[in-house]
């Protein structure tokens, strides 16, 4: 299990403690898993450093990925009914649905309706299934 931050690279995600289980990149990356995290430590062995399918940690978590596969609602239509680094927003034709902000379909998952990145509201921004 690797450590993961949000927002920036001293924003440990969700805390100092811990970490996430990701795939090393050795044999390529799958959506929605598809931005490589290098040079990471594993918390079970510092001193290895290596290159890991992940996520833009810039952009979310793991658990609002998560959310979007599970197709999770917020019922109430805002974004704090969704986990850390989600929104909610329209998947495809499925209304308030948790999601998160992408800038690559391949940052998104491959099934419809969450497997495109694109335009999710008057904001500008780009979400998972917009």
């Amino acid at each position: 299990c690797v450590p993961m931050f949000y927002r920036d690279e001293q924003t440990r995600f969700p805390d100092n403690e811990t970490g996430f289980c990701l795939k090393t990149a050795d044999n390529g990356c799958n959506r929605p898993y598809s931005v490589p995290i290098t040079n990471r430590p594993s918390l079970s062995a510092p001193t290895q450093l290596n290159e890991y399918c992940g996520l833009d940690e810039e952009q979310t978590t793991c658990p609002a990925v998560l959310a979007l596969i599970a197709d999770d609602r917020c019922p109430g239509g805002t974004d704090e009914e969704c986990p850390v680094g989600g929104i909610c927003r329209e998947v495809g034709s499925l209304q308030n649905r948790c999601t998160y902000l992408c800038g690559l379909a391949a940052q998104c998952p491959e099934a419809a309706p969450a497997d495109t990145c694109g335009s999710c509201g008057s904001g500008g921004e780009e979400c998972c299934g917009g």
